[in-house]
């Protein structure tokens, strides 16, 4: 949680730090979150807010920003550029349409705020104005709803009656709006979003990014994050056989590229000239990955311009033989193009192509599709979730006809098998058609699993930094920053649903939480930020961004602590996962963020997460070296919906919390006691600390450890609390106590491990020292 200049402070997602303003409501994320509270004062000057049963309590304090008398406080550098009074406000739902009374619509130059009350309790039947001032007002509840201008993808403005107007609003964010008001405020709002919806009218340095004044601090500027020369150091480059050159840094040799380069040291400069000429946009192959221990790369380029004639270029058959060459322990390169076939084979009408297998390179196609079908693809699932909930008694069939998953299911095959090339100790090189959209999601999920940096909080941003900033992704174009809307696509969007996905799957092996997806999510089209601006590194430099507007990791790295994940345990190995669709999630907590305003959606990773800082809390100053475990899970399940209930238990969540408060016991033990041991009578000593064993992750293990018969839908996989192996059930049939691991009921385990553990005075023995 931290503050900007004007004191709002942040926090994404539901069930995160609210923004306070105090006596009168706590405002969730800058622009995107909307809930009722209702507030009531206490001796103590403090302002209680319930929400979903949920107590939040905040002092009062001056510099927090305040909605009084109708006055809006606003972001640094945000301007008013009108009021409207008595405006309606309807949104859509699955179930219902939701309809909030009449309030005040605030547009600035970043967003739209509108701000409606009504009264509570006895006085729920009376009529509240929005204008009427605070201090007259006993008991009401208060919605405050922020939409970003530039997270307006469309709207259409409909003659209700000869008096009222209707302005329908959709948004990136997958949110239905629709603005009920007298034809000449309908105008002014239509006239007012303009500017900001489908096109932009003139420069893109009209966007709120240039005009934002908040001044992060010195040590902690996002533009820093990411050093090109630093980060070629970290893969130990550039080496005899890598050399890092600089010339690209005036953008001469590819606009679209970033500075540095990493080419093998036998390619020259005019030898890199002619590559550009002879690869779409002049994106020639570069590293920009490299194995630490293998000698296997990640190169990435755009399709060569063989046509139907067959084109050859020696140059750029010299430079992927040398690629090739680098590594002396594989026996082939590994092209990936990113593409269908057929697309590939298309565009030889257009002089490009693919490239033809060689004695040295094999191709195979990925077969992603392009920026058009994932468009209209997006655009099917925005259709069935603001359908009526009668229309929706088919949701599977018509989530499947959406294609979405589809699409994910494609991607994360292509970045797995990136990751066994490598792993297997081939050099890789990807492209697509220009290689800034499905190369960068192919290239950056393959270097998420294979790099444990990059799974990192810091990490993730180089990675962001490296693969899609510096070597041009089309933010401009694909977020809706120029008037392009055939150019349209949520590619980035699609990249980080698939990064949710390896989430879901190993949640434990990232620093950072699911809020930072949700976060870039809402940054990349609210254009708050200056990161995701512009095309390429050219465009930013020739409008200096860098100077001129604030890196968004600034904002991250500011509130690092809302971002990161309390169940992280590092691991070196590449994460292995299941891309079968059955495998694939729907990314419920971007996707349904907003179908019930009235309450928030709870994540099972925040519930598990506020929870345990929460125990930690009420156990720190206890004076019993143990932590109670039944206490913990009463604590976590308590107050929560069956739904969230049934999750957390079904779940390795919990075993996950369990682990933690295992760690927590040991440590405060260890503060507590003298001796490097606790002995019990009648049971065996318990050595201190103790650490439970690593869960083999499931995707890792096909067959049965002990029987080794493969899995089915019949034979299903069930984890040995001892050894942490994945065993059959029959191979795992036995339960045993196991103190050393504070399971004080008997669990289940592999027979191997029953032999080792059993104990018949166990569960007594554990009885009294928990007592």
């Amino acid at each position: 949680m931290g503050q900007d200049p004007q004191g709002f402070v942040f926090g994404y997602g539901h069930g995160l730090t609210p923004r306070v303003i105090p006596g009168e409501t706590i405002v969730d994320i800058l622009g995107e979150s909307r809930v009722i509270l209702t507030p009531r004062e206490r001796s103590d000057h403090s302002v209680v807010y319930r929400r979903s049963g949920v107590l939040l309590k905040h002092e009062h304090c001056s510099q927090h920003s305040q909605v009084r008398n109708n006055q809006l406080t606003l972001l640094s550098g945000e301007l008013l550029v009108k009021k409207l009074k008595g405006m309606s406000l309807l949104q859509k739902g699955p179930d219902r349409n939701f309809i909030f009374p009449k309030g005040n619509l605030y547009i600035t130059n970043y967003q739209l705020t509108f701000r409606c009350r009504q009264r509570t309790g006895t006085d729920a039947d009376k009529p509240l104005d929005a204008s009427q001032p605070d201090d007259n007002l006993t008991a009401y509840s208060e919605t405050i709803i922020y939409l970003p201008l530039m997270m307006i993808s469309s709207y259409k403005v409909k003659v209700v009656t000869s008096e009222q107007h209707q302005l329908k609003v959709l948004s990136h964010d997958m949110r239905e709006l629709k603005f009920i008001s007298k034809p000449a405020d309908i105008e002014t709002l239509a006239n007012a979003l303009h500017p900001f919806s489908c096109s932009i009218d003139g420069s893109i340095t009209q966007l709120f990014a240039f005009s934002y004044g908040w001044k992060p601090p010195v040590d902690l500027d996002g533009w820093n994050i990411y050093k090109p020369l630093a980060e070629f150091a970290r893969m130990g480059l550039p080496s005899k056989e890598w050399a890092v050159v600089d010339w690209n840094l005036e953008f001469k040799l590819c606009q679209t590229y970033p500075g540095f380069l990493c080419l093998p040291a036998s390619i020259d400069f005019q030898d890199a000239k002619t590559i550009c000429s002879f690869r779409s946009k002049g994106r020639l192959p570069v590293l920009t990955w490299k194995d630490h221990e293998k000698s296997a790369v990640i190169c990435r380029c755009s399709q060569p311009s063989v046509g139907f004639l067959g084109r050859s270029c020696p140059e750029d058959e010299h430079l992927i033989k040398q690629i090739f060459n680098m590594n002396k322990k594989a026996n082939s390169l590994k092209i990936i193009d990113a593409r269908p076939w057929s697309s590939a084979y298309g565009n030889k009408v257009k002089g490009m192509g693919y490239e033809y297998d060689t004695s040295y390179s094999k191709i195979q196609f990925m077969g992603i599709d392009n920026i058009h079908i994932v468009r209209e693809s997006l655009s099917k699932i925005f259709g069935i979730l603001n359908r009526a909930s009668k229309e929706q008694d088919n949701w599977l069939a018509q989530l499947e006809n959406t294609g979405w998953l589809k699409h994910i299911k494609s991607i994360l095959n292509g970045a797995v098998e990136v990751r066994d090339a490598i792993c297997a100790g081939e050099s890789v090189l990807i492209h697509c058609s220009d290689g800034w959209d499905r190369t960068a999601q192919l290239s950056s999920l393959a270097q998420l699993m294979l790099d444990p940096y990059y799974r990192t909080i810091k990490g993730i941003q180089v990675l962001i930094e490296k693969e899609w900033v510096s070597f041009g992704h089309k933010f401009a174009e694909r977020c809706g920053q120029e008037a392009k809307p055939d150019e349209r696509s949520p590619v980035f969007l699609q990249w980080l649903d698939c990064v949710h996905q390896i989430f879901s799957q190993i949640p434990t092996a990232f620093e950072f939480n699911h809020k930072l997806l949700l976060a870039l999510a809402d940054e990349v089209y609210s254009c708050r930020f200056g990161t995701f601006l512009y095309n390429s590194e050219y465009e930013r430099e020739i409008h200096h961004v860098r100077s001129r507007t604030v890196s968004v990791w600034s904002y991250i790295n500011t509130h690092r602590d809302d971002f990161a994940n309390i169940f992280f345990c590092p691991t070196t190995e590449a994460l292995k996962i299941k891309c079968s669709l059955r495998n694939i999630q729907f990314w419920e907590d971007f996707f349904f963020r907003y179908e019930d305003p009235f309450s928030a959606r709870e994540n099972i990773q925040e519930v598990a997460a506020e929870a345990m800082k929460t125990f930690r809390k009420q156990t720190r100053s206890s004076q019993r070296p143990e932590v109670n475990l039944q206490d913990m899970i009463n604590h976590l399940t308590e107050g929560r919906t069956k739904r969230m209930q049934a999750m957390l238990y079904s779940s390795q969540i919990l075993d996950d919390i369990i682990g933690k408060v295992v760690e927590i016991s040991n440590q405060r033990r260890e503060n507590s006691i003298e001796t490097a041991s606790v002995v019990t009578e009648g049971s065996t000593p318990i050595d201190s600390p103790v650490r439970r064993p690593s869960w083999v992750p499931d995707a890792w293990a096909p067959h049965c450890n002990d029987c080794k018969r493969s899995f089915t839908s019949t034979r299903r996989k069930h984890h040995c609390r001892a050894c942490g192996n994945v065993f059959c059930g029959s191979c795992s049939d036995q339960r045993c106590v196991l103190e050393q691991f504070m399971y004080y009921r008997p669990v289940r385990v592999c027979r191997t491990c029953y032999s080792a553990n059993f104990n018949p005075n166990g569960a007594e023995s554990a009885r009294n020292y928990y007592a």
